[in-house]
């Protein structure tokens, strides 16, 4: 969208769940890094009224306009010109907004049939990306549940070995012997610790696994 448009900054902000709040899911040219750890209210600033009320907003001047909140420019420490913001339409909502800034002799009625045309790809792209991620977080949880039967299974064993060794431990009177038990018990706690370290790395998406016929 900046090539085309010849915006020197850009960025697209999503809709954070069913809030009222909007997050910079990319942003590229001058404070791109600081403004991904923003939030925009929605109603707020420009891209708050495109968001709310679904209407593209282009502006050759943003600071002239009574829409216009300078609160974020001013963090990432950046003058804001001409702007040109473009709502993300998705099965039948507005999910957030495409945002250009900055062309010196500011956007024209051609760049923003463009910015319309961009944010609508954009917007099936997302959603197809967002079902794709529901899809593999429904494969995922099925998969852990899975996963926990055998885990709990296997459970068993360290457990009943770590449980007879403390209790013959209580009873052994050589020092060398205790000792050899508790290095046991402790081989079985590293296990157990093993296998608590791989199931959350998996929950978390850290980790695959690989079904196959053996």
């Amino acid at each position: 969208a900046m090539t085309v448009t010849q915006a020197p900054a850009g960025s697209i902000l999503l809709q954070v769940d069913d809030s009222d709040r909007l997050y910079f899911r990319s942003a590229l040219g001058d404070g791109a890094d600081t403004l991904k750890s923003l939030e925009v209210k929605r109603g707020k600033g420009i891209v708050g009224f495109v968001t709310e009320t679904g209407r593209v907003v282009r502006l050759f001047e943003a600071a002239a306009s009574p829409k216009f909140d300078g609160a974020i420019a001013k963090q990432i420490g950046i003058a804001v010109g001409s702007v040109l913001c473009v709502p993300l339409h998705a099965e039948g909502r507005i999910i957030g907004a495409l945002e250009l800034l900055n062309k010196p002799q500011g956007f024209t009625a051609a760049d923003e049939r463009l910015a319309v045309l961009l944010a609508g790809q954009i917007a099936r792209a997302l959603v197809v990306r967002q079902s794709r991620e529901a899809h593999e977080r429904r494969s995922r949880l099925e998969a852990i549940g899975q996963l926990l039967a055998g885990v709990l299974h296997d459970l068993k064993t360290p457990l009943s070995v770590i449980a007879g060794y403390a209790e013959m431990m209580a009873d052994e009177p050589d020092p060398q012997a205790r000792k050899d038990m508790s290095n046991t018990i402790g081989a079985q706690l590293q296990q157990l610790s093993a296998m608590q370290r791989e199931t959350l790395a998996f929950a978390r998406g850290e980790r695959t696994v690989l079904l196959r016929k053996v």
